[in-house]
């Protein structure tokens, strides 16, 4: 028999292999497993026996005791969600408020501009007003000294100025 699996594949014979049997692994040595990782039979001595999952029950209550316990007082997620939803309520009112003010100002801009059109406007028409009464006065006192004989008429130009042809 080269390949004795085959072998007794074939004849339908099955072979103890001891590493893998059921039996020998339910007698050995009691074993550090998670209670519902252990083989469940009738032998008390075994880790799966009730006084052991009675212990590992008031052992996981006692846990989730103390994690509670650590976290504080229980949530109260309603009492968030309300929290939550006013402090929404007052950002969405301060926000609206902040967009009122903004608006406001913005009014308060665009009507500013427009005086300081118009203030510039009516201040080049000042500016031009000021230099036509200035230049009338001076052609006034320049024709009153005229006539009292006071001022000569002065000649434009140079008489003497050569002219290129």
């Amino acid at each position: 028999m080269e390949n004795s699996s085959t072998v007794a594949g074939a004849v339908g014979q099955v072979e103890d292999l001891a590493p893998f049997n059921s039996v020998a692994q339910n007698n050995s040595a009691p074993t550090t497993e998670h209670p519902t990782n252990a083989t469940t039979n009738n032998n008390p001595d075994e880790l799966n026996d009730v006084e052991f999952l009675d212990d590992y029950k008031a052992e996981v209550v006692r846990s989730l005791q103390l994690e509670a316990a650590a976290k504080g007082p229980p949530v109260d997620y309603r009492e968030l969600y309300l929290r939550r939803v006013a402090q929404t309520f007052a950002s969405d009112l301060r926000l609206k408020k902040e967009v009122a003010k903004l608006r406001r100002y913005e009014a308060l801009n665009v009507k500013l501009e427009q005086k300081l059109a118009a203030a510039k406007a009516e201040l080049k028409l000042l500016k031009k007003e000021v230099s036509i009464l200035l230049k009338r006065r001076a052609r006034e006192r320049f024709q009153k000294r005229l006539r009292f004989g006071s001022v000569a008429r002065k000649r434009v130009g140079n008489p003497f100025r050569m002219v290129r042809k």
